[in-house]
């Protein structure tokens, strides 16, 4: 008997062996399948939720590594915010480390790398809780060029500021920004 053989006549065993058992204990074949159905999904159901609660796990130790990495100082060039952003990119903390990057720019006198940024910041995250923060970023990135168009600029930006936003924790900023 070759194997080829002798497998079919095993899987004819098995079947033969399957249908004995359910006549022998009066289960009906619909009955049988309706199980084997349900033992199915249920080890299904099982592993989904193996799985989001694997990936959640990881998400949250993602986000944990990010926000140490943030707010240890280890992330201070553009290029370590960069690659943190990467990282972090469907981390709740992407829009945190954008504004960081910003500032970081500013802070190095990037001034249009800045402004780009706070405005990208703006386009992708504009009911942000700090996206007061990215439209007052980019006045005092135009106030940072120092040109006289741009000091007016800013000067009409900082008092626009002002009057928009009378109640937010930046309008101290924005008047010290205005007299300078």
């Amino acid at each position: 008997m070759t194997a080829e053989q002798k497998s079919d006549s095993q899987g004819k065993n098995a079947q033969g062996a399957v249908s004995t058992f359910l006549e022998e204990h009066d289960i009906p074949v619909t009955t049988a399948w309706k199980s084997a159905i349900s033992i199915g999904l249920t080890v299904l159901l099982g592993l989904t939720v193996v799985f989001i609660v694997w990936r959640r796990s990881h998400a949250a130790t993602v986000d944990e590594e990010v926000a140490r990495d943030l707010f240890s100082g280890r992330a201070q060039t553009d290029a370590g915010l960069n690659t943190l952003m990467e990282r972090g990119s469907a981390s709740k903390l992407a829009p945190l480390i954008m504004l960081k990057q910003a500032h970081l720019q500013y802070s190095e006198g990037k001034f249009d790398l800045a402004a780009s940024t706070y405005e990208r910041f703006l386009k992708q995250y504009p009911k942000h809780e700090m996206a007061l923060v990215a439209e007052l970023g980019q006045t005092f990135c135009m106030e940072g060029r120092r040109t006289t168009a741009d000091l007016e600029g800013a000067l009409r930006d900082f008092t626009a500021f002002i009057k928009k936003h009378p109640d937010s924790f930046l309008v101290s900023e924005a008047t010290f920004g205005r007299a300078r």
